[in-house]
């Protein structure tokens, strides 16, 4: 496989290996928390450099690029606030409910939609083959920020956590704005029971 992979909260990247091994040649890699965002980068750069280090010494074309970004995938740029819970990995963009998350602090990160990070990066929005969503509830903000990208899309995955936080779209309504663009819901639990995968309708 060639083209791109974009994943939106990407944590620490544990996924990279997953998608060099799936042939991928650019890998990016949305982060929006900065701590966390410190320790995505030392794990690209482990890879940078074995990637680099093997295609010298096997007289290899050029290694995939992995790009991190520190930012917030959204539908529009700027800076806004950004909901640190106590478990890292529910932090959002959305108000975690009091009632099912404790917030920890609320600091300002930077916001921008994937159309315009991929002109940035220069990543050709038609490579993009695949989007993986970890969101904590805006997906819906993310996938609006990405109406250029998404109709070369072959595949979304989206974790689709319980209703956690204040505005978060449903399920009914993720599948809703997918279809709009030739995706539809495929199956369930591909990595884990709260993911759902969406596929390119073939006409």
């Amino acid at each position: 496989m060639h083209g791109a992979v974009v994943h939106a909260g990407a944590y620490i990247g544990e996924e990279i290996e997953e998608y060099l091994a799936a042939g991928f040649d650019t890998i990016v890699l949305i982060e929006p928390n900065p701590q966390i965002f410190a320790r995505l980068l030392v794990h690209v750069e482990f890879w940078r450099q074995w990637l680099a280090a093997f295609a010298k010494v096997y007289d290899l074309p050029r290694p995939p690029r992995i790009h991190a970004v520190n930012l917030a995938a959204s539908d529009r740029a700027g800076i806004v606030p950004f909901f640190v819970t106590e478990l890292a990995m529910y932090s959002s963009l959305l108000v975690p409910r009091p009632d099912a998350i404790h917030t920890a602090s609320v600091i300002d990160v930077v916001t921008r939609p994937i159309d315009a990070l991929m002109d940035d990066l220069g990543v050709d929005p038609s490579s993009v083959d695949l989007i993986v969503l970890d969101t904590q509830g805006s997906e819906h903000l993310v996938l609006a920020g990405a109406s250029t990208v998404l109709p070369y899309v072959n595949a979304v995955v989206v974790e689709t956590p319980k209703q956690l936080h204040q505005g978060q779209a449903t399920q009914a309504a993720l599948d809703a704005l997918l279809i709009g663009h030739g995706l539809r819901r495929s199956c369930d639990g591909i990595k884990g029971a709260s993911n759902a995968i969406y596929l390119r309708e073939v006409a």
